[in-house]
């Protein structure tokens, strides 16, 4: 069976405007910072709850709690599965696919995959949301600037700030098995509740996996000032 090389997938998602591509269904505005927002084209609302983030390519509805990467989006809205909105995203943005044959055993390790991928993306979007658009952020905003970590640098190694719980819940919500969120989140137990970050109000890189990626767990290309803040406190998880 043929497959997209995720070499091509990898151009997509670079080369893909997520404003863009939300744009087609709802109108945004610019907010704070880098972020967008507009009414959540998932549900009927009429104040805007839902947020943009241009740099992560990242979406979140506070009204109805979709969220997910550009992907994902494409996938949401225009009712595709996961090649087709690879498909959609390449044809909008010019990027010539190129495929590769694979055994059904692969296919089934990869589909594995990409669900782990996308409760991880989940995972990270939750966090981010938590630090960057809640008041509870406030005070974990302050101490990231004290340590000179900007909004820039801070954004761009997506750090996140975990409350200690609501992350199971949500997965659930998203239609995530047990079985996944304790691979994905390395929970004992999918009753428990969640604690995929650090210690309660502390903040950590929360990068995606990939094989071109650092690994936040091992700090591998991050700044020395990151690398401090998670060696100062217990890690339940590296995503």
């Amino acid at each position: 069976m043929a497959r997209i090389k995720d070499a091509s997938v990898d151009a997509v998602k670079a080369a893909a405007d997520i404003v863009e591509v939300v744009s087609l269904r709802t109108s945004l505005r610019r907010v704070s910072g880098a972020r967008f927002s507009g009414r959540c084209p998932f549900h009927e609302e009429k104040t805007p709850s839902f947020s943009v983030d241009p740099v992560g390519k990242l979406y979140y509805c506070f009204g109805c709690g979709k969220g997910g990467d550009v992907i994902r989006f494409v996938q949401e809205s225009e009712n595709l599965d996961f090649a087709g909105a690879i498909e959609w995203l390449g044809e909008r943005f010019r990027v010539t696919l190129e495929f590769e044959e694979s055994s059904p055993r692969e296919d089934e390790q990869r589909r594995r995959r990409d669900r782990l991928t996308k409760l991880l993306d989940q995972a990270t979007a939750y966090f981010e949301r938590i630090l960057w658009d809640t008041e509870a952020g406030g005070p974990v905003r302050a101490y990231l600037a004290e340590r000179g970590l900007g909004d820039e640098v801070s954004r761009e190694f997506r750090l996140g700030l975990s409350r200690g719980t609501g992350l199971v819940a949500k997965a659930r919500e998203s239609g995530f098995s047990p079985d996944e969120i304790r691979a994905a989140l390395r929970v004992p137990s999918a009753d428990l509740p969640s604690r995929p970050t650090l210690a309660r109000s502390t903040p950590l890189p929360a990068r995606a996996f990939g094989a071109s990626r650092p690994s936040p767990a091992r700090g591998e290309g991050l700044p020395h000032n990151i690398r401090t803040l998670g060696s100062a406190r217990s890690c339940s998880i590296s995503a």
